[in-house]
């Protein structure tokens, strides 16, 4: 019969005992939650979101190689609402704020925009300025895709 310290130590998937003090991957990356796409895989999240259904697994890797990478420290500013639409972007971690000018100071956000998500698609496609201010609430990276390049697809 095995005891209970003995099956804590053991390796969840070989059985093998686990250095003790330390945690297994799998129940490291189970604390964290969903974990974020890989920078090396954006043609992955695209693949993902039903904006990009039906495009073909080649299409999605020449967009992908179009996207740039932007690391976003908490409290940036990505848009202003009002601003010209230059820009689709791909949200691959961390949260976003979403407000409203003219709404009240001490309500909370218009909303949140958590990873993996995407944003900026509605001014991009109307050709109209942005109808929001988007604020990081947490580190984040987003990956944008010019509006030039974005519209070269649809």
């Amino acid at each position: 019969m095995t005891t209970r310290k003995q099956m804590a130590t053991k390796h969840p998937r070989k059985g093998r005992s686990a250095r003790p003090g330390r945690k297994s991957p799998r129940s490291a990356a189970t604390r964290m939650g969903p974990r974020p796409v890989s920078a090396r895989q954006p043609a992955a999240l695209l693949q993902s979101m039903p904006l990009f259904a039906g495009v073909p697994k080649a299409g999605l890797a020449r967009i992908a190689g179009h996207l740039q990478r932007r690391h976003l420290p908490k409290g940036a500013t990505i848009f202003k609402q009002g601003d010209p639409a230059r820009e689709f972007c791909l949200l691959t971690s961390g949260r976003l704020e979403v407000t409203v000018a003219g709404g009240d100071p001490d309500s909370p956000p218009v909303g949140v925009i958590e990873a993996p998500s995407w944003f900026g698609e509605l001014a991009i496609v109307t050709r109209q300025p942005r109808t929001a201010t988007i604020r990081a609430l947490t580190d984040s990276e987003v990956w944008v895709l010019p509006w030039t390049d974005f519209n070269a697809v649809f």
